[in-house]
């Protein structure tokens, strides 16, 4: 994913439990893009309730930031 044109964010090497949010046409959650203290960052919230034990998902959309 693309944070902007020079910062991809990539948890091949290191990440958080994010790294395991898949992708579906029909998803539970959205990405938003904010600037937090001068920096940009991704966060990822609920479209609506989610069951405990649902898979959590997101369209991936390839959508550059930035």
């Amino acid at each position: 994913m693309s944070l902007k044109s020079d910062c991809i964010i990539d948890a091949t090497v290191k990440g958080n439990f994010s790294r395991f949010i898949n992708h579906s046409c029909e998803p539970n959650a959205e990405t938003q893009k904010w600037t937090v203290q001068g920096e940009l960052r991704i966060g990822f919230f609920s479209k609506r309730s989610i069951s405990a034990g649902e898979e959590i998902t997101f369209d991936y959309q390839l959508q550059r930031y930035g």
